[in-house]
């Protein structure tokens, strides 16, 4: 003879089967949304970094344009040959409008950054900020 399962042994079997299913579609539903949060956080990572790397590649032309602008400057190119010119121009007032050049190119960059030039034959130096010095050894 043999027993036939209750109610309650029934109704226990499909409550454990409802729920393991459950369980089972919970986790599987978890594991995507873990995956799909880790690949827009990479996604938004990687939108990030190529949004600074544009931003550095453009404050660098920039600085490279300005430096530029004042190697073609004709008052920069005044200051280089200011003992031999000394006779022709106003050497203060030269020196005066190079700082003031150089102050502009400084400022007009979103980048904090100090220009100095630097005159190798002389070993002189003139830069935005006063108490910046040149090391010499930085060009052998």
């Amino acid at each position: 003879m043999t027993r036939r399962p209750n109610l309650f042994i029934k109704m226990l079997a499909i409550l454990l089967s409802l729920i393991s299913v459950t369980l089972l579609f919970y986790g599987l539903s978890y594991r995507k949304d873990i995956g799909v949060i880790t690949s827009q956080i990479k996604t938004t990572d990687l939108n990030h970094l190529e949004f600074l790397t544009q931003q550095m590649d453009n404050n660098i032309n920039q600085l490279a344009g300005s430096m530029y602008a004042l190697q073609r400057d004709p008052t920069v190119r005044d200051y280089e040959q200011i003992r031999q010119l000394g006779h022709l121009i106003d050497p203060a007032q030269t020196i005066m409008t190079v700082l003031e050049k150089l102050s502009l190119q400084t400022s007009s960059s979103t980048w904090e950054n100090r220009i100095v030039l630097y005159k190798p034959l002389s070993g002189e130096t003139l830069g935005s900020d006063s108490s910046l010095s040149f090391d010499s050894s930085v060009l052998s």
